[in-house]
Parts: structure tokens; sequence; C-alpha cells
């Protein structure tokens, strides 16, 4: 994570050629995190934060407040926007990715189900955790094991002996590290036969190879494909010479929300600018979206992996 980011706002640069973009190395870490943050709104006089790690973000909200930046971050953590006024999700819910997946975990097995869940200990997966119980809780599927594990490859496959023990119809597993792909080729080499499912970062290429031909059959939330993402794709691959990932794309199309609101509305004061921002919909390359209270609500649909 980082890199594909980065590259997605050189081409924010050619797009916006009036913007001025800053980029700071956070080191995936809360306070190398917030120094980065303190140069970018101090020295830089940045208006808007763009992160992609819940830790940092978590950590750098209250500097973004006092300086009254908007914040736009791509996280699960489920009190984001309540954290300050000035804070945006540049990501789905988790529990409105759960609800997918139950939906079509319900449509697959139409009887009650045990389900199993496992999310790595950290601020992703303990958020993932919470929204997918809060899901769970308006179903009549019953949470058999909840925990959590640390992000090591060489521990998955004791973790994959205790989820079996469950005897649960289902596996929900959530993390961002390449540990959730061994986890899931731990699981089917052990003869697990019941259906995984996981969250929108089983797009991520990093974990799916650590999951290799594991990876059929896990159910996971993925973004919505149209003309206009294929066009990015395009660009990004002339340029970088790789597909785009999902996290260069939210980051391209969060701050093109962002930028294409402002040139809309160029002399509305700042706080008004915020406001404007609370329910508004947008043609992104993800389709159309909706602004709804600071949260962007990207279109999705269940996917089953062939």
């Amino acid at each position: 994570m980082g890199k594909p980011e980065a590259n997605a706002v050189e081409i924010l640069r050619q797009k916006y050629p009036n913007a001025k973009f800053y980029i700071e190395d956070t080191k995936s870490d809360p306070q190398a995190g917030l120094k980065a943050a303190q140069k970018l709104l101090e020295i830089d006089k940045v208006n808007v934060m763009y992160c992609d790690l819940s830790n940092v973000a978590n950590a750098v909200v209250p500097l973004t407040e006092d300086h009254n930046a908007i914040f736009m971050a791509t996280v699960y953590l489920s009190d984001f926007v309540t954290r300050g006024q000035y804070t945006i999700r540049n990501l789905p819910t988790g529990k409105y990715e759960s609800q997918l997946l139950l939906s079509e975990l319900a449509r697959i097995r139409p009887t009650s189900t045990k389900i199993a869940a496992i999310v790595s200990n950290d601020e992703f997966g303990r958020s993932s955790l919470s929204d997918f119980k809060q899901a769970l809780s308006e179903t009549p599927n019953k949470l058999v094991y909840d925990g959590t594990f640390e992000n090591d490859p060489a521990k998955m496959k004791s973790v994959a002996q205790v989820l079996i023990s469950q005897n649960a119809d289902a596996i929900y597993i959530s993390s961002l590290s390449p540990a959730l792909g061994t986890l899931i080729r731990n699981l089917r080499e052990a003869q697990y036969s019941g259906q995984i499912m996981t969250t929108d970062a089983f797009a991520l290429d990093y974990i799916r190879a650590a999951a290799g031909d594991a990876q059929r059959g896990v159910l996971y939330p993925k973004f919505m494909n149209t003309p206009k993402l294929q066009e990015l794709d395009r660009e990004y691959r002339k340029r970088f010479g790789e597909p785009i990932p999902t996290t260069a794309t939210l980051c391209h199309e969060g701050l093109s929300l962002l930028l294409d609101a402002w040139k809309s509305s160029p002399r509305l004061a700042f706080s008004a600018f915020i406001k404007s921002l609370g329910n508004m919909e947008y043609d992104s390359a993800f389709g159309r979206l909706t602004v709804t209270g600071r949260e962007i609500k990207y279109p999705m649909i269940p996917t089953i992996v062939e």
C-alpha cells in the first residue's frame, strides 16, 4: 500500500493543474503519520489530507480538526465521521459490506447458518468485526466463534485448525495483511468446505497471491466495473505498467470528487463548502455514488471468485 496511491496522485496532478499535491510517508505507523501530518498542515498549509490506514487516520483526526482541514480517509473506522466536522469516509462502511455478504450467503444457503469470524488484531480488523456482528445480528444466522489473529503468515495453519474445530458453515475473515490469503489457503488445504467471506481488501493483489488457487469460491464485496474505470485503468497501465489497484482508484475518485465540487463552487466559504458535501451525487469510475453525512457510498456487488 502507498505506492499505488502515489501513482494516482501523479494522474491527478495532470488532471487538476491548478491544485498542489504533497506526499509524505506515514511508514504505516501512527507516530510517523502524526509527524507527516504536522508537516503537511503547518508547513505546506494543505486544505485536504488523504489517508488509507485506520491506525494512522485514528491518530491524525484531532490534528486535522485543529487546522480546519478536510480529512478524507479510506477506512472502516465506524466512528470516523463523528470524530470531527471535516472528516469524510471514502469507503463503504464495514456494515454495508457485511450486509452484502450475508445477503449473498442467504441466497446460497437459505437456511440458518453457523458462522465463525476472525480478524487481524488491529484497527482495521476490530472495526470490521464490530460492523460484521452488527449486520449479523439482523439475520437468523448464529455466530459460533469470534476472535483475532496476529498478521503472521507462519501462524495461519494453527489459526485454521481453531476455525475448523468450530464446525461453522461459513467463516468471515478480515485483514489487510498477506496473512489473510495464507489463512484461506490453509483452510482449504485442511479440507474446509464451507463458505469463506471477506472484505473488499481481497481485491489487493498481494492478498490474492498469498491465497493462490484457494481464492476460488471466496465471497467478497466488489466495486463496480464501468467504462470510466476501464479508461482510468488504461491510463494507469500506460504510465505505470500494471493494472490500477482498487486503493489507487479510490484515492483518484475521492480526491476528484472534492476537486470537482470545489471547481463548481469556487467562491463558497470553506465551511459552507464542507456542508455542501453532506448530500450530493457524483459520477465516479465505480458508477454513480452518493455522499450522505460525509460518507461516500460506492456501489458494490457481492462476488464469488471463480
